[in-house]
């Protein structure tokens, strides 16, 4: 594991992929509490990061943040989104509970829709109680999916340049462009 955090810190977070790569195997319990990593302590931390606190209703259940709370956790640069099929890479993602883990779920998708079955970046996804932040692959959100809030900030930012590759047509030896 990376490091552990127990209270709200700052992260770099212009785009999703920045967020991700500075938070991926890092645990976070922003709150500090006995539950310690915490898959709403996660998205809480994402939140933290435009001044906002993220929203919990009765028992602070993940699911809640949704089911009870849509309007408080709306707020710009957070839009609320129905319809499954409109998740969209960095997504929030919110789940309903199961019988054996009535919380609900709430996590990043790490890929556009593309059926029942996603991969979520999140923690305390399904591998025991204090998971780090990491990459959950296929998991089911099918008949548990409630809602979407999504960070209009990383919809207006330019994708990264890609890295260039093969021959560059730059002289090395000059600042400047050689035509060829």
């Amino acid at each position: 594991m990376g490091r552990q955090y127990n209270t709200y810190v700052q992260v770099p977070h212009r785009t999703y992929d920045e967020f991700k790569r500075a938070t991926e195997g890092n645990g976070y319990n922003v709150n500090n509490d006995k539950w310690q990593n915490q898959c709403w302590d996660y998205i809480a931390l994402l939140y933290y990061q435009y001044g906002l606190t993220l929203y919990t209703g009765t028992g602070g259940y993940a699911k809640t943040c949704w089911t009870q709370k849509k309007a408080q956790n709306s707020k710009p640069p957070f839009i609320a989104v129905n319809g499954i099929t409109s998740i969209r890479r960095g997504d929030v993602v919110v789940l309903d509970g199961i019988p054996n883990h009535v919380a609900g779920h709430i996590a990043l998708a790490d890929e556009n829709y593309r059926g029942m079955y996603i991969n979520l970046l999140g923690q305390n996804q399904g591998r025991g109680q204090n998971q780090p932040v990491y990459v959950a692959k296929n998991f089911y959100i099918g008949t548990r999916f409630l809602g979407i809030f999504r960070n209009t900030e990383w919809q207006n930012v330019p994708p990264e340049p890609p890295t260039p590759s093969g021959e560059n047509k730059y002289d090395r030896g000059f600042p400047w462009p050689v035509a060829w």
